[in-house]
């Protein structure tokens, strides 16, 4: 799925880079590291023990915006997702309705 996303992505994202991660421990080492600017987080809502809800937090030193910045994408968007977005001020949330 991430491979996938960040093909779709790459024709629509020209003005900057697009880094995929599949383990949420490098991604989190990589944005501690990485300048502050312009991010946009595509996070699954599950990322092995932790959730896409966690991220945000623990990047928001030096991303102020990133759980406004947030795109959390599900296979079911159930109350609990749905409240978990609301309570963590992330407002994209994608649904696959197909069940794929």
């Amino acid at each position: 799925m991430c491979s996938l996303l960040t093909e779709i992505l790459k024709p629509f994202y020209t003005w900057g880079d697009i880094f995929p991660f599949t383990d949420i421990r490098e991604a989190l080492s990589f944005c501690r590291h990485k300048k502050t600017g312009i991010a946009v987080f595509i996070l699954d809502v599950y990322l092995g023990k932790e959730t896409a809800f966690d991220f945000p937090d623990k990047i928001s030193e030096k991303f102020a915006w990133a759980a406004e910045d947030a795109v959390i994408i599900t296979g079911n968007a159930g109350d609990d997702v749905v409240n978990m977005c609301i309570a963590s001020n992330v407002t994209h949330l994608l649904e696959n309705l197909t069940g794929h």
